[in-house]
């Protein structure tokens, strides 16, 4: 499964007012590495981060921006070993959504590292570190990890888990399109049996047992698919994948013959 979504942070450029308990020397430097790394010059930008990181060693900053640096590098490892130097860090960020942008981030090294359990960790660790959803930052990244759960459990075959975090995601008006996919898609590839012990395991603890469970909800789910739009230029790609497309085609199919009574 490749990488399902590009997740792109501010950097930590502008900084809170009033007092701090880091230095302005390393905010300044912190400051400068930024506009470094925002214009596509990492390597100017990784000497200003170990400056900083030399300076003030205890604080999250700089080991973030030199792991995301070797992220974007395709440097799995290495990133991840300065995350793990950013989580460590006793003194924390500067800015507290940083914290939110180091566990994404992990999540996604994991992802690359097909260290998938790993991965489901930072996930949910990211949904616990959530405040609330009143601002738009959180609501774009709950959605996103809700999403990215969905795509984990589904691939350990855990259904129940995976539609749930799916219709998560959707409440978040992420990537809906691709939701209502793969949710369709589970109904469309099980049988009734199957369709019924999955849904005794949902969270909603759905009852029914109705004959035609199988194809009302593949229906319904993949009417809503088709009725919805792609919500950005990387959902159009990702939908487009010649995988994803087959399985589009086959369902297609499928709801022309249910259609037709066949």
């Amino acid at each position: 499964m490749k990488m399902y979504v590009c997740i792109l942070f501010c950097s930590a450029a502008v900084f809170l007012a009033g007092e701090s308990k880091f230095s302005p020397e390393y905010e300044l430097l912190i400051s400068e590495a930024n506009n470094y790394y925002d214009s596509g010059n990492y390597e100017e930008a990784v000497v200003l981060f170990q400056k900083a990181a030399s300076l003030f060693p205890s604080a999250s900053d700089a080991y973030l921006q030199i792991g995301n640096v070797h992220l974007t590098q395709k440097l799995y490892s290495i990133a991840l070993n300065f995350f793990l130097k950013a989580l460590e860090a006793k003194d924390g960020f500067i800015l507290a959504e940083s914290r939110i942008e180091l566990l994404v981030n992990m999540a996604i090294t994991y992802h690359h590292l097909s260290l998938y359990n790993d991965e489901i960790a930072y996930l949910q660790k990211i949904i616990n570190s959530l405040s609330g959803y009143e601002n738009s930052f959180n609501t774009e990244i709950a959605g996103w990890t809700h999403f990215a759960l969905g795509l984990n459990y589904l691939k350990q075959k855990e259904y129940a888990h995976s539609i749930d975090n799916f219709l998560k995601s959707i409440q978040f008006n992420y990537w809906n399109k691709s939701c209502y996919m793969y949710i369709a898609h589970f109904y469309f590839s099980h049988n009734r049996d199957e369709i019924d012990l999955i849904h005794q395991k949902r969270s909603e603890k759905i009852k029914t047992k109705s004959p035609d469970v199988k194809e009302r909800y593949f229906n319904y789910y993949f009417t809503k698919f088709e009725q919805t739009t792609e919500k950005d230029s990387n959902e159009k790609l990702f939908l487009k994948d010649s995988k994803r497309a087959g399985l589009i085609n086959e369902m297609r199919v499928y709801k022309s013959g249910l259609t037709n009574g066949n």
